[in-house]
């Protein structure tokens, strides 16, 4: 397996991160990565709505200065602000690029009130143009700097951890940055190569053509849709999902739920189940587990 350690971003007190600035973190239903969060913030608020968030800050900004930190699950160009990895499109909650009108009169509140720059904590929501345009919006509503991820954020035993990608930083005024793509993380160079899968996590290892159908279920804020996938063709849906290297990502990730995929295995008369998450349609992980695979999210948008 690849070990890809992630940057720590507190590697001490679990109690450490964010001291002397006002911490927020989403408390909806997840994989335990928000409760997570808010372990490691320090003196940390919850939120379950856009508007308590924003009334979280403010309260605090009404009697200190300090930086504001959010904990959310997130994607290209948006995060949750209460309704974790609930993928159906909630007003009251959800902050994307294209919904500004529901939050943009909240985050006004804001506006030159005492801290230097807004930080998210959460999974590739700096990434792309969308999510350019969400951090200038965010530092134009309040004439403060913005920052988001633009790769894979978790949360763990030791901290919160960054596995691939930048800050993507946006400031007041007329045009937003360039854009930063999503890191891809560690992907495989030849999809065609893989006969033998290994599974780290259940120390279950199988022969590719052993994989006898697939359930696809796609999680998208319009619904839930599933397909079931059978013989040659599941083979090679098998062959290019697991192609790419595990990762050992040290926690959980802070990424928004998109999918799922359940594989059904026979070697010879036993059958297996096999059943992963898939976050932010590029990232596939056994539920309860820290080691993932990066897939392509082109191939999985296409399956999905």
């Amino acid at each position: 397996m690849k070990l890809f350690y992630p940057e720590i971003v507190n590697s001490g007190d679990v109690h450490s991160q964010g001291v002397g600035e006002h911490n927020s973190v989403s408390s909806g239903p997840d994989n335990g990565a928000l409760n997570c969060d808010a372990a490691h913030f320090w003196n940390c608020l919850r939120h379950s709505t856009t508007e308590q968030m924003i009334n979280n800050y403010l309260g605090r900004l009404a009697t200190q200065t300090g930086n504001l930190n959010t904990g959310a699950h997130g994607n290209s160009g948006m995060f949750e602000a209460g309704s974790g990895q609930a993928t159906t499109y909630n007003p009251a909650t959800d902050v994307y690029s294209w919904n500004a009108f529901d939050w943009a009169p909240l985050f006004m509140k804001l506006k030159d009130k005492g801290f230097a720059i807004w930080t998210i904590y959460s999974c590739d929501t700096g990434a792309d143009a969308d999510g350019a345009d969400l951090l200038h919006r965010m530092a134009n509503l309040t004439n403060r700097p913005a920052r988001a991820r633009t790769g894979l954020t978790t949360c763990g035993n030791d901290g919160i951890g960054f596995t691939g990608g930048v800050w993507q930083v946006a400031f007041p005024g007329p045009k937003p940055p360039p854009p930063i793509p999503k890191s891809p993380g560690l992907l495989a160079e030849e999809y065609k190569s893989v006969s033998r899968i290994a599974i780290t996590p259940t120390n279950f290892e199988f022969d590719v053509n052993d994989v006898v159908s697939i359930e696809l279920k796609a999680r998208r804020p319009s619904g839930t849709f599933s397909a079931a996938i059978k013989g040659a063709q599941a083979v090679e849906i098998a062959r290019m999902l697991f192609s790419a290297p595990e990762v050992e990502i040290g926690g959980q990730p802070l990424a928004m739920l998109t999918g799922e995929i359940t594989l059904n295995v026979t070697q010879n008369t036993a059958e297996a189940v096999l059943t992963f998450d898939i976050y932010n349609d590029r990232i596939m992980i056994m539920p309860g587990t820290t080691v993932c695979r990066f897939v392509p999210e082109a191939f999985v948008k296409s399956i999905m």
